[in-house]
């Protein structure tokens, strides 16, 4: 709406449109308070949204985006209502982060007219938006969807159609590494603050906490088959699986790895009442040093960026990197996970990896694109 774009929101219901015009309502009295916009234009710009619980205006649009839930029964039955109530010209587009887009295009009519436009939360303030394609989505589609992305401000990144796209996909397995650090015993002030330190804007448990405990688990759950047994230990999916059903979902609930107050948080203590391990006192040379920690972290992730690069994920290296940095927020001055690989050596990163792998688990070890890098001496970046 900010960007002229005339705007109709469709709701389950009268409640959950209520509480989604007075979210964007708060959205346009911050940007006024924050200077983004002055009053006249907020309110010009809040004219433009409407909001029904029917499919009034449908007949109309250019372009949807659906933002429902990350269940395939529930997405094909909204693409298969789109066909009927949208133009035949208009995009269909999916705000999954997990499911594909080749699933959602079986049996309709126009599949080529179907891609993901992926956002990034908070979606006012994160650049990036993955455009996702399969096989079957026209060029026509992903130049149309890009071009409007452009128009908003944002940066789009054409991702190929595969579990999770780039940033989750790479995302999945820190923080997995890091709820297993957690069943591990280590204290989340020392993993959290790691992950500062190597300059990351937040933790992966405070990410996890403001991202939705039960959200995360939903993404975890969907692309799961692309780790095989890489992305998390036992012990950290029963963690996990506790506080989800404990209903300590994360900032949403005011609990989860962390408590939330009005004058801050604090690391949630009662988590040791879920696995026994948590939160004990830990002896570095019995859990590994915060070196050990980091590495098991940031390297994870080097491992994954190499893996999808090798899948052809994303067009080149620098791609994957400016998703990872846009869309996650990846420590910006390390210039994402594959340069990172890079100036430190790969031969020392594969090296580091066997290390790892041989004292906290062979999900960390070393993959194939990483090692033939490294003993061929070919690079991400010319």
């Amino acid at each position: 709406a900010l960007h002229g774009c005339d705007v109709a929101i469709q709701e389950v219901d009268d409640s959950a449109l209520e509480a989604g015009l007075k979210r964007i309502d708060e959205l346009f009295r911050f940007a006024v308070d924050r200077r983004v916009v002055d009053d006249a234009e907020a309110q010009s710009s809040r004219r433009r949204i409407r909001g029904s619980s029917s499919w009034h205006g449908f007949d109309q649009v250019d372009l949807v985006i659906e933002a429902a839930v990350e269940k395939l029964d529930v997405k094909r039955a909204i693409f298969a209502e789109l066909e009927q109530r949208c133009p035949p010209t208009a995009f269909l587009a999916t705000n999954t982060s997990s499911l594909l887009v080749g699933d959602l295009q079986q049996g309709r009519e126009r599949p080529e007219r179907i891609a993901a436009l992926h956002f990034f939360n908070p979606v006012h303030k994160l650049p990036l938006v993955e455009v996702g394609r399969s096989d079957r989505t026209s060029d026509e589609t992903v130049a149309a969807l890009r071009a409007w992305a452009r128009s908003l401000g944002k940066t789009p990144i054409v991702v190929r159609d595969r579990p999770g796209f780039v940033v989750n996909r790479i995302a999945a397995p820190y923080l997995n590494e890091a709820v297993a650090l957690v069943a591990d015993g280590l204290p989340i002030p020392w993993i959290d603050g790691s992950m500062r330190h190597f300059g990351m804007p937040m933790g992966p448990l405070e990410l996890l906490d403001q991202i939705g405990l039960d959200v995360a688990a939903a993404v975890a759950d969907a692309i799961r088959p692309v780790f095989a047994d890489r992305a998390e230990s036992d012990t950290a999916r029963s963690l996990f699986s506790s506080l989800v059903e404990r209903g300590w979902l994360g900032q949403k609930t005011g609990i989860g790895f962390y408590r939330y107050q009005p004058r801050g948080k604090r690391p949630n203590r009662q988590l040791a009442t879920v696995l026994p391990k948590v939160q004990g006192s830990v002896s570095a040379t019995a859990q590994g040093s915060l070196v050990d920690v980091r590495d098991r972290l940031v390297l994870t992730m080097v491992n994954e960026a190499a893996m999808a690069m090798a899948e052809q994920l994303a067009e080149s290296p620098p791609l994957i990197d400016l998703a990872m940095v846009l869309g996650m927020g990846w420590a910006p001055h390390r210039g994402g996970p594959l340069r990172y690989g890079e100036q430190r050596g790969l031969g020392e990163v594969v090296a580091r990896l066997d290390e790892l792998a041989r004292h906290y688990g062979s999900h960390l070890q070393p993959c194939d694109e990483l090692r033939r890098r490294a003993e061929s001496g070919a690079r991400f970046y010319d």
